[in-house]
C-alpha cells in the first residue's frame, strides 16, 4: 500500500512541474494583464488534471495484467502477462503516427488549448459539417506545433485508446499466438479505435447530428 501511494505521488508531483513552467511563462507572457493571467493559470490547471487523469488511467493496465493472468493456467502466465504490456507499446505506434490524426485531424476544443481546427485536408473526402465527417487526416499540428497543450491532449487519448486495445488481451487469453495479438495492437492504435474516435470525439459525423 505504502509504494503504491509513493508511486502516485510521485506520478502526481512528476506532472505538476510542467504545469508550473507553463503557468509561470504564461504569467510573464501576460505581463500585468490580470485577466490574461488567470485564463492562462485556467488553461495549465486544466492541462495538469488532465494529465493526471491520463496517467490513472494508464495505471489500469497493471490491474488489467494481474487480474488476467490470475484467470489463466499457470504455464500460460507469462504470454498474457506480457501481451497486457506490450500492448500499449504496438498500440502507441499506431496511434501516433496513423490513429491520432485520422481521429482529431479536424478536432478543435479550448480547454486544451486548441482554438482552432486542426485542420485535416490530407484525406479530407465524405465530409458532413465544417470539421466533421466520415474520414479526415491532419498532423501538422504535431510535425510544426506540438504544444503542451496538444502533447497533453494526445497523452490523454492515448490512455483511452490503450484502453479499448487492451480489453481482448483478457477475452483472448490462452485463445491467441503472439503475432495475432501484435496485429491487433498495431490495427486498434492505427483504425479501430481512431475511426470511431474521429467520429464523436472528434467532431465528426455523429457529433454534428
Amino acid at each position: 500500500m505504502r509504494r503504491a501511494l509513493k508511486y502516485i505521488a510521485g506520478g502526481a508531483i512528476g506532472a505538476a512541474i510542467p504545469a508550473v513552467f507553463i503557468v509561470g511563462t504564461a504569467s510573464a507572457d501576460a505581463g500585468d494583464d490580470a485577466l490574461a493571467q488567470v485564463t492562462q493559470l485556467a488553461a495549465a490547471t486544466n492541462l495538469l488534471w488532465i494529465v493526471i487523469g491520463a496517467v490513472l488511467v494508464i495505471f489500469m493496465q497493471a490491474g488489467f495484467a494481474l487480474v488476467e493472468t490470475g484467470f489463466t493456467q499457470k504455464k500460460n502466465a507469462a504470454h498474457v502477462m506480457s501481451t497486457n504490456f506490450a500492448i500499449f507499446g504496438l498500440g502507441f505506434v499506431g496511434f501516433m503516427f496513423i490513429g491520432f490524426p485520422l481521429a482529431f485531424g479536424g478536432f478543435s476544443y479550448s480547454v486544451f488549448g486548441l482554438d482552432t481546427p486542426m485542420n485535416g485536408d490530407g484525406l479530407a473526402w465524405l465530409k458532413i459539417g465544417d470539421n466533421g465527417g466520415i474520414l479526415f487526416w491532419g498532423y501538422d499540428h504535431l510535425k510544426n506545433s506540438a504544444t503542451p497543450a496538444i502533447l497533453g491532449f494526445f497523452l490523454y487519448m492515448v490512455a483511452f485508446m490503450d484502453t479499448v486495445a487492451t480489453i481482448p488481451t483478457g477475452a483472448m487469453a490462452e485463445r491467441w499466438k503472439w503475432k495475432s495479438f501484435a496485429q491487433w495492437g498495431l490495427f486498434c492504435g492505427a483504425l479501430y479505435y481512431p475511426l470511431f474516435a474521429a467520429w464523436t470525439w472528434g467532431g465528426g459525423w455523429l457529433a454534428k447530428i
